[in-house]
């Protein structure tokens, strides 16, 4: 993307792509605690990789293994390290600092689709322009074996609008526990309030 700055004209890409530690930004700012929104399926958190297939990975397939270790590993190993370190200062072995860049407890809530997103992609590989399927297809063995890389190549308006939809429905799903984790503490039945408008609205359009 080109941007104008103070300096001059100058061009940017996605921060996940050197980002190696994608909570570190904000725990440096000073936040008490973290809502990341990750695109990695739950199913996928939970499950080993699949070694069934002994054929010989397409090129496809390796380019989308190269964009999930990018996009979707870096979050879940830093907020596996965050987790860790917590129960470190827990059960005392760090002693909480109070430098300017302290060593303290956070929270974190991880929103994860419900959904393998590479699975909603192939479904959808139909709707692609000719030359990204032509490119695609011709990188991989078969549609299930481009489906990872397809994933973030995809931007076609029912797929995008499957997207949002999955994204309504989850935080739909977990909308208690999303507020109990923005609210606590903060004495705010204002803001809760107003933060039911809106969840209500998504329960009504969902069963319609």
């Amino acid at each position: 993307m080109k941007l104008e700055t103070s300096q001059g004209t100058a061009f940017f890409g996605d921060g996940c792509v050197r980002l190696q530690n994608p909570l570190s930004p904000v725990i440096r700012l000073g936040a008490e605690r973290i809502l990341a929104i990750g695109v990695r399926g739950e199913k996928l958190e939970h499950q080993s990789e699949s070694y069934e297939d002994s054929r010989t990975p397409s090129l496809a397939q390796i380019l989308g293994v190269l964009l999930n270790v990018m996009f979707l590993d870096h979050l879940a190993a830093d907020v596996e390290h965050l987790e860790r370190l917590n129960q470190l200062i827990r059960e005392g072995h760090i002693a909480e600092t109070h430098r300017p860049e302290k060593m303290r407890s956070l929270r974190a809530l991880i929103i994860t689709p419900s959904v393998d997103l590479s699975e909603l992609a192939e479904s959808h590989q139909r709707d692609a322009p000719y030359l990204l399927s032509y490119f695609v297809n011709g990188l991989a063995r078969d549609p299930a074996s481009c489906c990872d890389l397809m994933s973030y190549l995809l931007f076609t308006p029912r797929y995008m609008k499957a997207l949002i939809d999955i994204g309504y429905q989850d935080a739909t799903r977990r909308i208690d526990e999303i507020e109990e984790f923005l609210y606590q503490g903060n004495g705010s039945a204002t803001g809760r309030q107003k933060a039911r408008v809106p969840s209500a609205a998504r329960r009504k359009s969902s069963q319609n």
